[in-house]
């Protein structure tokens, strides 16, 4: 389920209650956003706290919103858009990558900065398995 353009695989990456966030905000300002980072109010298998970091909404079965890795041409390429509604300056994005799925391969190969584009491109010479991972910074 977590393969490319399938379901983010979500992890741990949302249990950090942090106050006066922009995470905060957007709950706040969005009353079905219940259940705090790990909340899925409405039953589309995608936490709040994915939900924001790519600019979904919590009211509305969205998870066709999730972003997709393309390959073509021997390149491999992951984007999503940040939302604009809110900075998302406390979040980190990362790109991952694993050779076999098991639990302890994943190896994060991108970092992006708060101000940068959130796209990814690798020549694929072999086969890997990608996701995102997006932690809510204290």
């Amino acid at each position: 389920a977590n393969l490319l353009g399938g379901p983010l695989p979500y992890g741990d990456h949302f249990d950090i209650d942090v106050v006066n966030s922009d995470f905060s905000t957007w709950l706040a300002n969005n009353a079905s956003a219940t259940g705090g980072h790990a909340g899925d109010p409405d039953n589309d298998g995608i936490p709040n706290l994915i939900e924001y970091a790519f600019g979904m909404n919590p009211a509305l079965s969205d998870a066709s919103q999730l972003p997709t890795g393309t390959y073509s041409d021997g390149t491999f390429t992951m984007a999503a858009s940040r939302p604009t509604a809110y900075a998302t300056n406390d979040l980190t994005y990362e790109i991952q990558r694993s050779a076999d799925l098991t639990t302890g391969s994943w190896v994060t190969i991108k970092t992006f900065s708060s101000s940068e584009a959130l796209t990814f491109t690798e020549s694929a010479a072999s086969q890997y398995f990608y996701r995102w991972k997006i932690t809510l910074n204290p």
